[in-house]
């Protein structure tokens, strides 16, 4: 991670680039999803999903003239990205069927932690010994708040514990996306993703043999669109772009926002109101983030490794 990378990494910074945007949506994606569902399979909802942000993508590369395809040897990767990526949010998919989308949000919190540590491990972004503190602070406010939704974390549901998996997949995506956002550009690899994305997803659900598990309202219709659109094609563009700007380590840290977000349209909806435990876990969250992006980077990503 260069020097570059880290004036880069402010409040005015992460504002211009939308990132903001990704975590937004994503947090929302949750509670778009958990409804979804009722009616789509998670398989079709899911393929579904992706075509219609994979399709938008290209329709913003053809308008701007650009080459829709990745380079050469970005193909392996991508290809990889996109089976990832369409088995990571089927994961979550079904996980919905048998825990929250607030249980959801608080336990995804734990993805700035697994992609900071795959970063330092696998593409040499070392991480400073404040961001290091960082990291912990604000992971130590994320199981604050977890603790207010479940007594125990040793007796978390099997819905709880896909959720934690998808953790560690996003990690994968993430870390696995730089060499290819460099080259190719966030927008192509992106839409070269999910559109892999939707092609593995629709034959799991030629497999399984159905799309529907009831019959779709308007409502349903509009929050596939809502997870098409936002959720797919503009988060993951936002976020890829933001990644070859910031670097993985800092900006996986975001995420921890995510959390705050989904309560907040939680306590929107009138589902749950935050209790102690947040206003203990909230400020050390923020307080993580802060000492994070304070840190300095001991030395220059080997982006070559990826």
């Amino acid at each position: 991670m260069s020097e570059a990378r880290s004036a880069d990494f402010s409040l005015a910074g992460v504002l211009r680039s939308g990132a903001w945007l990704s975590i937004l949506f994503w947090a929302a994606s949750f509670v778009a999803t958990r409804s979804a569902i009722e009616v789509f399979h998670p398989f079709a909802l899911v393929a579904a999903r992706f075509a219609l942000g994979s399709a938008l993508l290209y329709g913003l590369l053809l308008a701007r003239r650009e080459r829709p395809l990745l380079a050469r040897e970005d193909l392996p990767r991508g290809l990889l990205l996109g089976a990832i990526l369409g088995a990571h949010i089927c994961v979550q998919a079904f996980a919905l069927l048998r825990t929250s989308c607030v249980h959801s949000g608080w336990i995804v919190g734990a993805c700035p932690v697994v992609i900071a540590v795959g970063a330092q491990l696998f593409l040499g972004q070392r991480i400073a010994p404040l961001s290091w503190l960082g990291i912990g602070v604000a992971a130590c406010g994320v199981l604050a708040i977890a603790l207010e939704h479940s007594s125990a974390l040793g007796q978390a549901g099997f819905g709880d514990l896909l959720v934690f998996g998808t953790t560690f997949s996003w990690a994968a995506y993430t870390l696995l996306s730089a060499a290819p956002v460099a080259r190719s550009g966030a927008l192509r690899t992106s839409a070269f993703a999910m559109g892999v994305a939707s092609l593995v997803c629709a034959g799991a659900a030629l497999l399984e043999g159905r799309a529907l598990l009831g019959t779709p309202s308007l409502g349903n219709w509009l929050e596939l669109g809502f997870l098409g659109a936002c959720c797919s094609a503009l988060a993951f563009w936002l976020w890829n772009r933001a990644i070859a700007r910031f670097g993985m380590a800092r900006l996986g840290a975001l995420l921890y926002f995510q959390p705050f977000v989904t309560a907040g349209l939680a306590l929107a909806l009138g589902e749950e109101r935050p209790g102690w435990n947040t206003w203990i876990g909230g400020p050390l969250v923020l307080s993580g983030v802060w000492l994070l992006g304070r840190g300095r980077p001991a030395g220059r990503a080997a982006l070559a490794r990826a």
